[in-house]
């Protein structure tokens, strides 16, 4: 690892690519890099939590509901969630749609971009969700005690997997789910069996 050069001192939670573009969010500050992570450049302000890519766009997610795009991580635009109040912890893009996750269940949905979201898929949950992932044509969210996933690759609707678990992110690759946790690592094809492969 090396370190990039940044003047920044804030917290930065999530980072994505898209376009020979990094764009990384935090309690702050948006940063933009153009060299493969090695100079950053503040953007704006803004308090997110994640961002992801998809459809040559950056959707990032944050503090109070808010929600911004970008065509190319320079020029973002707030757009209005409808998840005031609620912070959206996570993000993902998946089969053309972007589903963000957040406080008391929170799960919003965009099928143009991130210009307008909506927030009519019912997870059945009030517990805090944290990360989002897509893969075998399913999206699947994790949380505190909490793990859903939508009945098929169109989110329309979710149902709980399982209540065991408490994951603070997940994401997919291979053919599987790869969740992470306190002192945990534990993989599953459907959200419903769980495999642990890591934990004290």
């Amino acid at each position: 690892w090396s370190s990039g050069t940044t003047t920044e001192t804030s917290n930065y939670y999530g980072v994505a690519n898209g376009d020979n573009v990094f764009a990384a969010v935090g309690n702050v500050d948006i940063l933009r890099s153009t060299d493969n992570g090695s100079n950053w450049t503040t953007i704006t302000t803004a308090n997110l939590r994640d961002v992801a890519f998809g459809n040559s766009t950056f959707v990032a997610c944050g503090a109070n509901g808010a929600v911004y795009e970008s065509a190319n991580g320079s020029s973002w635009t707030s757009r209005t969630s409808g998840a005031s109040g609620n912070t959206l912890n996570g993000i993902t893009f998946g089969n053309n749609l972007f589903f963000a996750v957040g406080s008391s269940g929170t799960l919003i949905k965009s099928t143009d971009n991130g210009t307008n979201w909506d927030t009519s898929p019912d997870p059945t949950v009030t517990t805090n969700l944290y990360s989002i992932a897509y893969g075998n044509n399913i999206f699947l969210a994790v949380g505190s005690n909490t793990v859903i996933a939508s009945t098929d690759n169109t989110g329309s609707a979710f149902g709980i997997k399982a209540t065991t678990y408490t994951f603070e992110d997940v994401t997919f690759g291979n053919g599987v789910f790869v969740a992470v946790g306190y002192k945990i690592i534990y993989t599953s094809t459907d959200g419903v069996s769980w495999t642990q492969v890591y934990g004290e």
